[in-house]
């Protein structure tokens, strides 16, 4: 057990070191690149701060943008964990997924059986007929 543990804990790391330098290191950079950011409500972007690092960096969705005088978005309303906060977007650095992307995720449907993790319905016993289990 603990070789799995020490094996699982070595590819942990390994993916956190190729997130850190990888990812968000060609994120920052991206970001500007593509010269007027565009975002979109309900976006997921990173905040950006000086004082911490980049891995340190909250998360957040965009709730409301709010354009400047000559009508261009200046100033983005956000949702993070623990706050909601006014940021500027130089601050914003948003991630490679729109809100509309549903790329590999599934709709769920509710049913009135339960399944099991095999997609397989669950028969409720004789002698628990009686009983309404959930």
């Amino acid at each position: 057990m603990n070789k799995r543990y020490r094996y699982r804990q070595k590819l942990k790391e390994n993916l956190r070191k190729r997130f850190r330098a990888e990812y968000l290191g060609q994120l920052k950079h991206y970001a500007w690149k593509r010269c007027p950011i565009s975002l979109q409500i309900g976006q997921i972007i990173l905040v950006g701060n000086d004082q911490t690092k980049r891995l340190s960096w909250p998360l957040a969705k965009v709730l409301e943008l709010y354009p400047g005088k000559d009508g261009n978005i200046r100033v983005a309303r956000l949702k993070t964990a623990h706050a909601e906060f006014l940021r500027t977007l130089q601050r914003l650095y948003p991630m490679e997924m729109t809100p509309d992307s549903s790329d590999g995720v599934q709709q769920v449907s509710e049913s009135s059986q339960p399944r099991s993790r095999l997609v397989r319905t669950i028969k409720v016993p004789s002698r628990f007929q009686d009983f309404e289990l959930k």
